[in-house]
């Protein structure tokens, strides 16, 4: 098993902002919640945040050409602070040629400190050849055969190598360690930095885990509020989501 371990430290978050002056994007939501954005801001550097617009003043679509432009300052401003490390969200919008491939193209060359959505990466394909499964929920260590026998018949066609995703402490973070040791699996833990984002410290969490991820696998009593924000933010991204509700299962030692 070959581990990573990811802590939201000095990161910048990249979202969709818009000349309207409102928030309409989620990636602005996330911003503006988390990260301090100025709901008022319409580009460039706000709170721990940078903007790129997307909308026009009339909140209608802009060009593929005009989105590039707002890239091109960003990644001007990203390449004059290698002190910071930028998360870009997905940023398309509806128009002609706004689709994922095209947005992730404009980002292909960009510096080392500037983290692209797991989505372009597969698009451009820069995507290290793996599946990025997220484990969350909260499981008792006794749930373990039962879980185990759920991931295997997910797992079991899986033609690439397989990266567990998962938060760095608790029983489920001990379950997916040793399902990843037991399978030779890689495996990447997201540490909680509440020294940096204090309260919201969970939820920056939840979406760098669905950003940096390719499905999502949760084992839990459908009780947790953590765990259905993650389902939600997994949902909200298109992530596959595969649930195992605890009570449904035959517990096992």
């Amino acid at each position: 098993m070959k581990a990573s371990s990811h802590l939201p430290g000095r990161w910048s978050l990249v979202y969709a902002s818009n000349f309207a002056r409102t928030i309409k994007s989620d990636s602005a939501k996330v911003a503006h919640e988390l990260y301090g954005a100025d709901p008022l801001s319409t580009e460039g550097t706000s709170g721990r945040s940078f903007g790129i617009p997307t909308l026009d003043k009339n909140l209608d679509p802009l060009s593929l050409d005009e989105v590039r432009q707002g890239a091109a300052k960003f990644l001007r401003f990203a390449e004059q602070r290698p002190d910071l490390t930028f998360q870009v969200c997905r940023i398309e919008n509806s128009s002609e040629n706004m689709d994922t491939q095209s947005v992730a193209e404009i980002f292909e060359e960009c510096p080392k400190n500037v983290l692209l959505p797991r989505k372009w990466y597969l698009a451009l394909d820069n995507a290290d050849p793996e599946f990025r499964l997220i484990l969350a929920g909260n499981p008792a260590p006794d749930h373990y055969q039962a879980m185990v026998e759920k991931l295997d018949t997910l797992l079991s066609k899986m033609k690439i190598p397989v990266r567990i995703v998962c938060a760095s402490t608790g029983t489920m973070s001990q379950m997916a360690e040793r399902y990843a040791t037991e399978n030779d699996y890689f495996i990447a833990f997201f540490e909680l930095n509440h020294d940096l984002f204090k309260n919201a410290a969970q939820r920056i969490s939840s979406e760098s885990m669905v950003w940096y991820s390719d499905a999502l696998f949760v084992l839990w009593d459908e009780n947790d509020d953590d765990v259905q924000s993650l389902i939600d933010i997994a949902e909200r991204e298109n992530l596959p989501v595969r649930e195992a509700v605890i009570s449904d299962l035959s517990q096992k030692t």
